[in-house]
C-alpha cells in the first residue's frame, strides 16, 4: 500500500448534530488498511480537519467542511483549489491532475493519513466511545453511541445508545436510526435527509415487528445488541470508573484546604494506586504542571524556543533553524510547542528539502575534538568572511 508523508495541520472539531446525528455514519470512516467486515473501528472526519501531503515535491492541503449533513472536501495546492467534493479521492485527484497534467488517481484516505496510527489516535483524543461497524448479512450497521441500564430486555443498553444502517423501505433507500429513550426503543426512518416515520415500543423486537421488514432478524440483532463487540462495550461501560476530577473531590474530603502534598506522600499514593491496577493518577489540575514531571522533552522544546527567540536575522534565519526539526514533527506539535505559523513551518520544510536541515554550508564538525559531557563531536561555524 502506498505511503505518503502526511502532516495533521488541524484536528478539527466533533460536532454533536453531525457526528452523533441521523447521518453520523457519513462522518466516521474505517482505516484504508482495515478489511475485517466482522468488526471495523471507526475514526472521525472532524469538521475543519486539515492535512498536508507532499507528493512529487508539491504540497496538497485537504480540508473537511460541512456539505449539508455530510462531509465535503476541499483540496488546495499553491494557486489551485478544488470545488467542494463528496470524497477526498475526488478532491486530491482533481487538483493533482491539474497540477501535473496526468490521469493519476489517488486513495483519498491514504493521502489524508488515515493509514497513520499516530494521526488516527490524535483524531480520537477526547472521544469517550469509539464507534465501530459490522455486517449483519448484507446490512452494514454502525454503532456510534453507547449507553447502559439494568434492563435485560434491552441487553442492558439504554438512552444514549445509537446505531444505524441503510436499507430499502417502501421502494426508497432509507436510513434507519435506532435508539432508546428512558422507557422505549425507537426506530426513526429518514428519506432524502428528512425524518419520515417513527416507530416506538417497549423493546427492539416489538418495534421491528411493527415495521414489518427484515423479518428474518429479531429486533435485538438489528439494533446491534447481539453482536459480540456491542456486548463487550456495554460490559466495559458497566465497570466502575472515575475521572481525575472525581479523585480531586475525594482528596478534598481527606485533606484540609490549602494543604500541600509532599513528595514522599505523593509517591506513597502513587504506589497504592499502582498496586490496585491504576496508573497516571495525579492530584494536580488539568492546567497546572507538577515540577517533578519536567523531562528531557520539555528541555528540548525550551532550548529550541530560546534559539528562535534569540535570533536577530528575522524569518529567513528562523526558517533555517526550524528546518532542523520541521520534518520530524506534526504541524500541530510544532505550533503548540514553538508558537510559529503554518507558513513558517511549510517554508522550513521546503528549505530542508532543498538545502538539507540547518545550514550545512556554514557548519563544520570536528573530526578529533569531542564535548567533555556528551562525548559528541564539536561543531564549528565556518569562517566565511572575505574581509575584516
Amino acid at each position: 500500500m502506498s505511503k505518503y508523508k502526511v502532516s495533521l495541520v488541524f484536528r478539527g472539531e466533533i460536532i454533536n448534530n453531525l457526528h452523533y446525528g441521523p447521518y453520523a455514519s457519513a462522518w466516521w470512516i474505517s482505516r484504508p488498511n482495515d478489511n475485517d467486515t466482522t468488526f471495523l473501528p471507526l475514526y472521525p472526519l472532524c469538521l475543519g480537519m486539515k492535512t498536508i501531503t507532499t507528493i512529487n515535491d508539491r504540497d496538497f492541503m485537504i480540508t473537511v467542511i460541512q456539505n449539508d449533513l455530510e462531509p465535503g472536501f476541499l483540496c488546495q495546492s499553491e494557486d489551485l483549489q478544488s470545488n467542494v467534493c463528496k470524497s477526498s479521492l475526488e478532491a486530491i485527484t482533481s487538483i493533482y491532475q491539474l497540477a501535473f497534467s496526468t490521469k493519476t488517481k489517488f486513495n483519498g484516505l491514504l493521502v489524508m493519513g488515515f493509514n497513520n496510527s499516530e494521526i488516527c489516535n490524535l483524531l480520537l483524543s477526547d472521544i469517550y466511545f469509539q464507534p465501530f461497524s459490522f455486517k449483519i448479512s448484507n446490512l452494514n450497521l454502525v454503532l456510534f453511541e453507547i449507553g447502559i441500564l439494568n434492563n435485560p430486555n434491552w441487553n442492558y443498553a439504554s438512552k444514549g445508545y445509537k446505531s444505524s444502517f441503510i436499507y430499502n423501505f417502501q421502494k426508497i433507500w432509507s436510513l434507519f436510526l435506532q435508539e432508546f429513550t428512558n422507557n422505549e426503543a425507537v426506530v426513526k426512518v429518514y428519506q432524502n435527509s428528512q425524518e419520515k416515520y417513527v416507530f416506538r415500543d417497549a423493546n427492539p423486537n416489538i418495534v421491528w415487528n411493527k415495521i414489518g421488514i427484515l423479518a428474518q432478524f429479531i429486533g435485538n440483532i438489528l439494533f446491534g445488541l447481539e453482536h459480540e463487540h456491542t456486548k463487550l462495550a456495554i460490559e466495559k461501560e458497566q465497570t466502575p470508573h472515575c475521572t481525575i476530577e472525581d479523585w480531586q473531590t475525594k482528596f478534598k474530603e481527606i485533606y484540609l484546604p490549602n494543604y500541600i502534598i509532599k513528595d514522599r506522600e505523593l509517591r506513597a499514593w502513587k504506589a497504592l494506586l499502582r498496586n490496585t491496577s491504576c496508573s497516571n493518577i495525579t492530584p494536580f489540575g488539568k492546567e497546572s504542571k507538577c515540577p517533578n514531571h519536567e523531562n528531557q522533552t520539555d528541555q528540548f522544546w525550551s532550548a529550541f524556543q530560546d534559539a528562535l527567540d534569540s535570533n536577530i536575522h528575522g524569518n529567513d534565519e528562523k526558517r533555517r533553524i526550524l528546518s532542523i526539526i520541521a520534518d520530524k514533527f506534526y504541524y500541530d506539535t510544532i505550533k503548540e510547542k514553538l508558537s510559529v505559523s503554518n507558513y513558517l513551518i511549510t517554508e522550513a520544510r521546503r528549505y530542508a528539502r532543498i538545502n538539507g536541515p540547518g545550514d550545512k554550508a556554514n557548519i563544520i564538525m570536528s573530526s578529533y575534538k569531542t564535548d567533555s559531557t556528551t562525548r559528541l563531536p564539536v561543531h564549528y561555524l565556518k569562517n566565511t568572511k572575505n574581509v575584516l
